[in-house]
């Protein structure tokens, strides 16, 4: 039997006396199987180990949750806009509209799917984190009317650049006032 990818030998209690270089090499390996002698397999782990199958049942259980409601929130915007009731905790996303759902949930999706693979919660973090930012610019209506204002070349002026790390290529602009 195999545990964490390495073969792992059957150990008896009585190796624990005789054989315990045999059983700790074995452990180093990746695991021990000790049978006890009323037939019960014991497994014994680098406690790392333990740790790191704890974070990712931790890192499953909060992207399948996140998948879960992802879900949810993609039935319900098929259907109309979402209440706030429904978004719950996330009510700071009402502010987008179809297609900026669309793009959130495609993001999370991806965001779950790396948090997984990297067994790190920080991809979903970093995408929630941005998202927020991207919700709260979107309910500014000042942000918005800025963000949404058609060009007009005029309303810039060059600036001098204020100090000497400046990077001379570049030409700042400014809006006028």
């Amino acid at each position: 039997m195999e545990a964490f990818g390495y073969a792992s030998t059957v150990f008896s209690p009585t190796d624990l006396r005789k054989n315990r270089r045999a059983l700790d090499e074995a452990r180093k390996q990746g695991a021990s199987r000790l049978r006890d002698t009323d037939g019960t397999s014991l497994l014994i782990i680098e406690e790392r180990h333990v740790q790191e199958l704890a974070r990712a049942e931790e890192i499953n259980s909060f992207v399948a949750e996140l998948f879960s409601r992802l879900h949810l929130l993609d039935c319900h915007l098929k259907a109309g806009p979402l209440s706030n009731s429904l978004l719950g905790d996330w009510r700071w996303l009402s502010p987008l509209d179809g297609g900026d759902w669309e793009d959130f949930l495609d993001e999370m999706w991806e965001a779950g799917d790396e948090a997984r693979s990297e067994r790190s919660l920080q991809p979903v973090q970093d995408a929630l984190g941005a998202w927020r930012e991207t919700a709260r610019a979107l309910g500014d209506d000042e942000r918005m009317a800025a963000l949404t204002a058609p060009f007009d070349a005029e309303a810039f002026v060059e600036i001098a650049p204020d100090d000497e790390t400046a990077n001379p290529n570049s030409q700042a602009l400014a809006i006028a006032e």
